[in-house]
Order: C-alpha cells, then structure tokens, then sequence
C-alpha cells in the first residue's frame, strides 16, 4: 500500500454513531436538517488542528462541529511509505433532530 488516508481510528461506521450520539443541536433548531463541511489538519502525531468551516449555517453549528471533533474519538494520521505523514481532511456533519 503505498499511501492510507486518515481515519478515526475504529473506523467511520463507529465515528458515525459516535457523532449521532454526542450532537448537541444549537437553538433555534430551524426544523430542516443543517450541514457543516470543515476541514482540518491531522497532524502526524494525531492532532487536529486548523479548523476551517467550508460551509455551514452558522457560528453555533461550526463551534459544535469543532467541539464534536475536539473531544471525539482518537483519528490515526495518514501514512505514507515512508511512515505517517500531516493530512488535510475534509468532514460532513448533518445536524438532525
């Protein structure tokens, strides 16, 4: 294999249930459901860091999508031949009630 993207670290499926499990949707709730896309860099050591929203509806839903990630599940950094390496990656988090 010569390159593995990152991933969180039980995989997507268990990080799916994860965030349906800890959303705390921001008040107001305007009833239809509401996306955020952010990116982020995994460093090589695991680290999120550099939060950018590519788009959401508001301040409240990209400050609860960061803290949804902050304080989620371990992700493992992506690895290249050479061994793991910093990735950008880019995350949908649909809020529904």
């Amino acid at each position: 294999e010569l390159y593995r993207s990152a991933e969180p670290e039980d995989g997507f499926k268990s990080f799916s249930r994860y965030m349906k499990k800890n959303l705390r949707y921001p008040e107001p709730s305007p009833g239809d459901p509401q996306v955020v896309i952010l990116s982020f860099k995994l460093t090589a050591d695991g680290e999120m860091t550099e939060f950018i929203p590519i788009r959401s509806p508001g301040p409240a839903f990209t400050a609860e999508a960061i803290r949804l990630l902050s304080e989620g599940p371990a992700w493992k950094p992506a690895a290249a031949p050479t061994g793991p390496v910093d990735e950008v990656v880019s995350i949908r988090i649909v809020f529904e009630q």
